[in-house]
């Protein structure tokens, strides 16, 4: 923050940090999350590997970021050091995607602009494979750009990944 002005310098700042408000109306759907990350039956319900994905969609302002937060919380305990929170860019390309998520997810990752898209992966599948995680990505803005150009990409490594 600007300590001046009070305002973020980078507008696409992490919103999981912030103090997580009442919900109003959303404690069911708190409870319907928690218990889908939390069930063995959901997470290994996939056709080719153990990724399950929830998505929270939905117009601007209806509370998604805040019933993210809240499972994000809620949920502590059960993934421990295994959860983490990505803000994206605007549209990351498939690099800087898996750049992204490395940064967070292995804060020894030194930034090596030779990897290819492949070696990238590969690193991010070692630190993913060990135990089950949760990956949070905040403002996929375009789902058809998601399933198109970066979810391929991205299920590549989380089915390698045990959830």
């Amino acid at each position: 923050k600007d300590p001046v002005h009070g305002e973020h310098v980078n507008s696409k700042e992490a919103t999981h940090h912030i103090g997580v408000q009442l919900p109003i109306g959303r404690e069911n759907d708190t409870k319907v999350l928690v218990q889908m990350l939390s069930s063995n039956d959901f997470c290994c319900k996939t056709e080719k590997g153990g990724a399950s994905i929830i998505s929270i969609v939905g117009k601007g302002g209806i509370g998604k970021m805040t019933l993210a937060n809240m499972v994000f919380n809620e949920v502590e305990q059960q993934f421990v050091e295994r959860r983490w929170w990505v803000c994206l860019s605007e549209r990351p390309n498939h690099k800087d995607l898996v750049r992204q998520i490395l940064r967070e997810v292995c804060k020894s990752y030194g930034e090596n602009t030779d990897c290819s898209l492949t070696d990238l992966c590969t690193q991010l599948l070692n630190e993913l494979s060990k135990e089950k995680i949760l990956l949070v990505l905040e403002d996929v803005w375009e789902i058809k750009w998601w399933e198109e150009e970066i979810g391929e990409t991205l299920m590549v490594v989380l089915w390698g990944a045990k959830f």
